[in-house]
């Protein structure tokens, strides 16, 4: 605000000031003086989202030329309706309706099944303005396709943890995307971060958490504790190989566990239900149920070296599978040695000696054109051993002929008049 002095030198100008209950919003702010430039100033905090704030202030400002009378006089005084309107700035983050919830839901629950609403508000967008939400969740090659690009102020959620089986909507609906498994490690329970980033520069968020306790369901057939390996001695009388007993991965108190139930699974082979006798026992493994494996007389390893013996389980509530119970058959010396006979088939192997040679001194014959190296080629019944030649120049071929006979100290030859001793 620049203030004129029509008759300035005769007066000096007062300092400005907002004249009070002139308008709304008149007490937050104020005016300073610099010369013949008022500056206009907030004295309170300024709120955009504080709805009687956005709508605008209007007020007076005043000055005097400090005349007879001075702020008393209006000949000596003017004043100036002053409007402010607020611009919005990004500085609240989102907010969400509640920052924590607890959900309870069955492992089988379906994908797409909504587990809560977690939404949020982001307090800088404007009533009048459309507002957009778009969602994310964990997994990345679906975030880029769910997100808003138009520019427009608004919301976007993040699933962040939970097992990575958790999506959200646009309307911030907590979802199933895949199904969950309570037996697999830390799948009791699980604690999923929803987070809300609105489209301000720079992007604010806020985080809500929803845990979510999933509860069991019989899903799971029982199993049989070790020893699923036995061992017996064959022409044994009738004997007992193991005690069997079982256990379940599934919630025992929920009645998805013991009692468990035994019997030969009626897939067994007929040698199988003849040789092996399951009884048995409710109350054997503190009363969770077992059985007893015998065997219904002696075993003959040269018929049977193993026997896979399937055993049928369940447990209380219904759920049933077969398990494998191995039953090997150990050996004794119980048969006599009968004649036999078997061909049998050496081969040896035919080698020969490879012998390399180089000229070492002048004989009568002159020196060999070439360097050369001689190299055993075969050995006749008189111990001569008849040479071939081959020329260390690459290009041209050796003339030489000749043979090596034994000697005390090794074999000697002649190459092109020349004798030769053995390099290796």
């Amino acid at each position: 605000m620049k203030i004129v002095n029509q008759f300035d030198g005769l007066n000096q100008l007062g300092p400005p000031q907002v004249v009070e209950r002139s308008g709304w919003g008149w007490e937050h702010f104020g005016v300073r003086a610099e010369g013949a430039v008022g500056h206009l100033h907030a004295r309170k905090t300024l709120d955009y989202e504080d709805e009687t704030h956005r709508r605008g202030f209007k007020f007076m400002v005043q000055v005097t030329d400090r005349g007879r009378g001075g702020w008393e006089d209006a000949r000596h005084t003017d004043t100036a309706w002053v409007s402010v309107k607020l611009r919005d700035l990004n500085d609240n983050p989102p907010a969400f309706s509640r920052s924590h919830a607890h959900v309870t839901v069955q492992e089988d629950a379906a994908p797409g099944t909504v587990l809560a609403a977690l939404t949020a508000q982001d307090p800088d967008m404007s009533p009048a303005r459309p507002i957009k939400v778009s969602f994310f969740h964990a997994r990345r090659h679906d975030a880029g396709a769910n997100a808003c690009t138009d520019g427009q102020e608004g919301v976007e959620y993040h699933v962040e943890s939970a097992w990575d089986s958790l999506n959200v909507n646009a309307d911030g609906e907590v979802r199933l995307w895949r199904r969950l498994d309570r037996e697999a490690p830390g799948g009791a329970e699980g604690v999923a971060r929803i987070i809300a980033v609105d489209h301000g520069r720079p992007p604010l968020s806020a985080t809500a958490t929803l845990t979510i306790t999933v509860t069991d369901v019989n899903d799971c057939p029982p199993r049989l504790l070790p020893p699923t390996v036995v061992h017996v001695t064959e022409s044994s009388p009738p004997t007992r190989l193991a005690t069997l007993a079982a256990t379940d991965l599934d919630v025992w108190e929920m009645g998805h566990g013991p009692p468990f139930n035994f019997s030969l699974a009626p897939s067994n082979p007929a040698h199988v239900k003849a040789l092996i006798k399951l009884k048995f026992r409710q109350n054997l493994d503190s009363g969770r149920g077992g059985a007893e494996v015998w065997t219904t007389g002696s075993l003959d390893r040269e018929e049977y070296r193993r026997l896979d013996v399937q055993v049928w389980l369940a447990d209380a509530g219904g759920m049933s599978t077969t398990e494998v119970l191995t039953v090997v058959v150990d050996d004794i010396n119980d048969n006599l040695m009968r004649p036999a006979s078997k061909n049998v088939y050496l081969c040896k192997p035919r080698t020969y000696r490879i012998l390399a040679v180089r000229a070492a001194s002048t004989g009568a014959g002159g020196r060999c054109p070439l360097p050369c190296v001689w190299a055993v080629r075969r050995r006749n019944a008189g111990g001569v051993v008849v040479l071939r030649y081959r020329s260390l120049d690459g290009d041209r071929r050796c003339p030489c002929s000749g043979a090596l006979r034994p000697r005390a100290h090794g074999w000697r030859g002649r190459c092109g008049g020349l004798s030769a001793t053995p390099l290796y």
